[in-house]
């Protein structure tokens, strides 16, 4: 049976025995060691990316483009970060982590099918060495994860930098959105940091002409405390290398360790789907 059969069907649709207590805005999520935030270290960095929902969501849309869609009022993913390999499946070595492992569920069940084993990069930029490619892309780990048997496996780069200096900044036009209708004010000039966006762009035409299988999902963001850079990103298609065994080995993992995952519904609580008026 392949991937795309048991994903319309009952199998690998488990029972969630125990959730992850659900964390709001504002509240701690991860206690992280200063000397890794201060030197924006990848788990540092990684941990900041799940835990901005809005950012989240847009990755995950591009991974999954039309389950994202269909997600309802009481569905969401449940991720994990920064997984020791062998914790979940013994006989792997290489690589020896998976950054995110994300497990989509429905209602009270799981949707093991459709779990994605994520490699993270952090690409580090400065506006004097914008074009410096990363030494590693991660698709040897990416391509490793899909030889045992994940069903999903995407790489993301999440880039850092510095800003431009001010002579640098080019004029964009800016409006607002003023109401639900799609209503905008007139557009008026102003001057910003599009740096952000060349690197997105660089850095996703590095992923896409370097990328050694279509299956792989890939995804570039610049993540920012005081803007929302639109990140780029294309959906991971089915594994043609998934193993059974694999996703019951996710399951057992969870159910040992569901504390350790982050639940991030598909909609706020108490809220659903936005509809068109």
């Amino acid at each position: 049976m392949s991937i795309l059969e048991i994903s319309n069907s009952k199998d690998f649709v488990l029972p969630i025995d125990n959730r992850p207590k659900y964390i709001t805005s504002g509240q701690p999520a991860f206690e992280v060691p200063i000397k890794l935030v201060n030197r924006k270290d990848e788990i540092s960095i990684g941990l900041e990316f799940i835990c901005d929902r809005k950012l989240f969501g847009s990755f995950y849309k591009s991974l999954h483009p039309n389950f994202f869609q269909q997600m309802g009022i009481n569905d969401g993913v449940f991720i994990a970060p920064f997984v020791l390999s062998n914790k979940l499946l013994k006989h792997i070595i290489f690589p020896g982590d998976i950054d995110l492992l994300i497990i989509p569920y429905q209602e009270n069940n799981l949707l093991l099918v459709r779990s994605i084993a994520v490699e993270l990069k952090i690409v580090r930029a400065t506006f004097a060495k914008q074009g410096k490619s990363p030494n590693d892309y991660g698709f040897s780990q990416a391509s490793s994860l899909l030889s045992h048997g994940f069903p999903y496996v995407a790489v993301c780069h999440l880039i850092i930098s510095d800003v431009s200096p001010s002579n640098a900044w080019r004029s964009v036009s800016v409006t607002q959105v003023l109401d639900d209708y799609g209503h905008v004010s007139t557009p008026q000039e102003f001057y910003s940091d599009m740096m952000p966006r060349d690197l997105l762009e660089r850095c996703y035409g590095r992923l896409i002409a370097n990328c050694p299988n279509n299956h792989l999902g890939l995804f570039t963001a610049y993540p920012s405390e005081d803007q929302f850079w639109i990140p780029r990103g294309r959906h991971a298609i089915a594994s043609e290398q998934f193993k059974p065994n694999t996703l019951y080995a996710i399951y057992e993992f969870f159910c040992r360790n569901y504390n350790c995952f982050l639940d991030t519904p598909a909609y706020p609580p108490f809220c659903g789907p936005i509809k068109n008026h």
